[in-house]
């Protein structure tokens, strides 16, 4: 069951015209789209961002939140500005760390071999930049290499073929292992 409030025209309007559209939405007990609408509906201009923002420096509760944000301040510098300020941190201040070398052998992750990246350029410039598939060239910067083996260690000329994204999802979803399933299935 819907409850509908009946808001006083004249009431509405005294109270807008010194407060924001949330003061006057817990004031009168409903949301402040309700307020708008029926400020709207009487031909009554709503307020700009920075004409309530002016309107809300001006009052009481201004000052009530300037003094409560610089009561946090406060704790907060309290709490942290001995480690902040500290003859440590402002000798130090602007200094650039130094950086840790990454690692860039066998210890890091994502470390292939260390050939990947140079196979696929030789790959797809063996057939001109163009997919070995439809025959695709016009980025070749987002043209892959796929492994026809599916073993990502044999790194050699023969085991790849320079193929466009959408080649070589399609060789992943329907599993081709050869050249020759990859080119009777797929070739136009």
């Amino acid at each position: 069951m819907r409850h509908f409030i009946h808001l006083d025209k004249d009431m509405v309007i005294a109270y807008y015209q010194e407060h924001g559209l949330g003061e006057c939405s817990k004031k009168f007990n409903c949301c402040s789209e309700t307020i708008k609408r029926k400020l709207l509906l009487w031909g009554i201009k709503i307020r700009t961002k920075k004409e309530a923002f002016s309107l809300f420096y001006k009052s009481e509760k201004s000052d009530k939140c300037k003094i409560e944000r610089s009561k946090r301040q406060k704790e907060t510098y309290r709490k942290l500005g001995k480690k902040m300020f500290s003859k440590e941190f402002r000798d130090n201040m602007g200094n650039i760390r130094e950086l840790k070398p990454c690692s860039k052998d066998s210890q890091n992750g994502n470390w292939r071999g260390g050939k990947l990246s140079w196979w696929r350029y030789k790959i797809i410039n063996k057939v001109g930049g163009k997919c070995e598939v439809c025959g695709w060239g016009e980025l070749p910067e987002i043209l892959e290499a796929h492994h026809i083996d599916h073993n990502k260690k044999n790194n050699s000329i023969e085991n790849g073929l320079s193929v466009c994204p959408l080649c070589h999802r399609k060789i992943h979803y329907w599993n081709l292992k050869s050249k020759e399933e990859v080119f009777n299935n797929l070739s136009k």
